[in-house]
């Protein structure tokens, strides 16, 4: 199946032994550690397709997004107002680095205020990778990509959560994440997960050549 294409084994639990995270490798772990009983608000772009692409749930989250593919804006804004509303589940926010920079005052609380108890999962590749998918990745134009597109940035991240007293943890492989999803504790936090986005375009073209070939050969070994 295209399934089986994607993952071989897809109960296989995350090992250290594995090249740098890609977005979907660190997304599937994330997909993974959700609970029927969680909320899962999935950020545009790149998280929100590889979140299609490789979850596996007999029994789903509640998955949330602002507007689908495309919009960052007042992403973790939203995620807080969730977890403020639904106090007694677990609240989980899975946003690219952009979105997350893109509404950090989001992580103000007002000290009248309660905390909302929410995990934000932020996939840290140090821009915009979703553009190296798109028509404006291509070869010829990688004389420009990257200031015009790729956005690359050098923000510190543990800087600007201690600035907003939120807690902070930087993982870089799957066993390292697993263990902080599964980490108890109240308030809000940020996992933030180093990922890798030098071959997106390459891993987006390798994914979809599988899947092209796993739907021509169960359509020509169908009965």
């Amino acid at each position: 199946t295209v399934d089986a294409l994607l993952d071989d084994d897809p109960a296989a639990p995350p090992t250290r032994a594995t090249p740098p995270l890609s977005g979907p490798a660190a997304v599937r772990v994330v997909a993974a550690a959700c609970a029927p009983d969680d909320v899962l608000l999935v950020g545009a772009s790149n998280p929100v397709r590889d979140l299609d692409l490789v979850a596996r749930w007999a029994e789903p989250p509640l998955v949330l997004a602002n507007r689908g593919l495309a919009g960052i804006d007042g992403t973790l804004s939203t995620a807080a107002g969730v977890a403020l509303g639904l106090p007694h589940r677990r609240v989980r926010a899975l946003v690219g680095d952009l979105t997350f920079l893109h509404d950090v005052g989001g992580l103000l609380r007002p000290s009248t205020e309660a905390e909302p108890d929410l995990q934000v999962v932020v996939l840290n590749d140090g821009g915009g990778s979703i553009f190296a998918t798109l028509e404006h990745g291509a070869p010829e134009r990688a004389r420009t990509f990257e200031r015009v597109f790729g956005t690359p940035h050098t923000a510190d991240l543990a800087a600007l959560c201690a600035g907003y007293g939120v807690r902070h943890v930087r993982v870089s492989d799957p066993v390292a994440l697993a263990a902080a999803l599964a980490a108890p504790g109240r308030g809000t936090s940020v996992v933030e997960v180093r990922v890798d986005r030098a071959d997106r375009r390459a891993l987006d073209q390798r994914l979809a050549a599988d899947v092209r070939t796993a739907i021509r050969t169960t359509l020509t070994d169908a009965p």
